[in-house]
């Protein structure tokens, strides 16, 4: 059984939480985990939530942060599992704050095959972001699906890109 570590939006809205859905689904014979500090059990049994106080995580990304490394809780997790998949609409989208450069860091520091589903580039508002982007994050990915034909174009000369329709979309609304 493969182990994987989602980096995905697990707020309690319906387009991610069908995102979630449709990958546990699909990969039945896998097992995926979350770290959030909600805990919710609408999910298939195979979606382990790992249950970190928001407080706590926010205090252990701020201190990576200031370290250049990707934070002790998410690093102790990925290191025992054999994947990380990125599962969600809006990942990559540069804003003015402190996540922007973490999230920049924690993929830097990644060690496990990285798999970027369903995801779309954008906004980006700078040029270095996005060289950043690709340097740091999309070029060391073994597959990158993505939903938009504008996001595809921005990385299109890389190997792994491709574009694909929504994930949601494959949903078997029968």
């Amino acid at each position: 059984m493969k182990k994987v570590f989602l980096k995905c939006v697990f707020e309690q809205n319906l387009g991610d939480d069908l995102l979630i859905n449709i990958l546990c689904s699909k990969y039945s014979s896998s097992q995926f985990y979350i770290i959030s500090d909600k805990d919710i059990d609408s999910f298939p049994n195979n979606l382990k939530i790992i249950k970190v106080p928001s407080l706590l995580y926010r205090l252990f990304r701020k201190t990576a942060f200031k370290l250049k490394k990707m934070n002790f809780i998410d690093s102790i997790i990925i290191s025992q599992l054999d994947y990380v998949v990125v599962i969600g609409g809006s990942m990559f989208m540069e804003t003015k704050s402190m996540s922007d450069n973490y999230d920049l860091i924690w993929y830097k520091k990644l060690v496990k095959p990285l798999y970027i589903i369903g995801s779309n580039i954008g906004p980006i508002h700078t040029n270095d972001y996005l060289k950043r982007l690709k340097e740091e994050v999309f070029s060391s990915a073994v597959d990158i699906s993505l939903r938009d034909q504008k996001s595809y174009n921005m990385i299109s000369d890389l190997s792994a890109a491709r574009y694909t329709s929504d994930l949601v979309f494959t949903y078997d609304v029968s």
